[in-house]
């Protein structure tokens, strides 16, 4: 599993005018900038620390030189460093020619419990060339999951056990695959209710977190009718997964409208 993901900026360059003259754009000097991939999921499966990297990455074209760097962590982390986290350096280079460099990290998992969410702050403190603003810190959330253990090579049906249109809700026939980033793809979480009051889609699906053992609502499917979110003070808070009876409880609720439903999963 990937610890974080490689992020993209694009400098867009204005072209200014006016009534009587244009500008020709230009690029400003290359500067530095923090990985803007925020969120760190790490395996929490016993095995111990897990070696992980933030990436200090150039924003325009490659030095022809090493670059040095120095960061600082915010005092405003909620991570604390020898029990979630160790870093060995707050300071490294970048090589000459090469557009990024690797901080090492080692994050301890074991010490994330499910659900809870560790904030690591950087500040990108100096450089040998210029940082960017909107990249010179950077809030990183450390978060732990455990190995899936949701079939993902059968149907299932699913209920509403309690909440919107209960009296409509059987759906024998909703998938669960790979929903990609860590999340699973649950082809309808609404057990085919829609349809049945003459609404929307025939399926609303809608993408989970199964952070060991416990549900939610990571966001909703791209042919979604409603926005579909896990709102515990709704009373529609996380869901859970139990690998021993292979039932699978679903809570969402609809902000939008203002109703929820538990739902639940057998496999068929």
């Amino acid at each position: 599993m990937k610890n974080f993901y490689k992020f993209l900026i694009i400098i867009g360059v204005a072209l200014l005018c006016s009534c009587s003259e244009q500008t020709t754009p230009t690029f400003e000097d290359s500067v530095i900038g923090l990985n803007q991939e925020t969120q760190l999921l790490f395996l929490r499966d016993g095995s111990g620390p897990v070696s992980s990297g933030i990436t200090i990455q150039f924003i325009g074209a490659a030095s022809s030189s090493p670059i040095n760097y120095s960061i600082t962590i915010n005092d405003g982390s909620t991570a604390i460093e020898g029990v979630h986290y160790d870093i060995s350096s707050t300071t490294g280079t970048i090589p000459a020619g090469a557009v990024n460099a690797e901080l090492p990290i080692v994050v301890n998992p074991d010490n994330i419990e499910p659900g809870d969410v560790w904030t690591l702050i950087l500040d990108l403190s100096s450089s040998d060339t210029g940082v960017a603003p909107f990249a010179q810190s950077t809030t990183y959330s450390l978060l732990a999951t455990c190995p899936n253990t949701i079939p993902l090579d059968r149907t299932w049906t699913a209920t509403i056990l309690e909440g919107a249109f209960g009296a409509f809700s059987v759906n024998e026939n909703v998938t669960i695959t790979d929903g990609g980033d860590g999340t699973l793809f649950v082809s309808d979480i609404t057990a085919g209710v829609l349809p049945s009051i003459g609404c929307c889609d025939a399926e609303e699906g809608a993408f989970i977190n199964n952070i060991c053992d416990q549900i939610t609502i990571a966001r909703v499917g791209p042919t979604a009718s409603f926005g579909f979110e896990t709102n515990t003070d709704a009373g529609f808070g996380p869901g859970s997964w139990n690998p021993d009876s292979q039932i699978l409880t679903i809570n969402w609720w609809e902000p939008g409208n203002g109703f929820g439903a538990i739902v639940e999963l057998f496999p068929n």
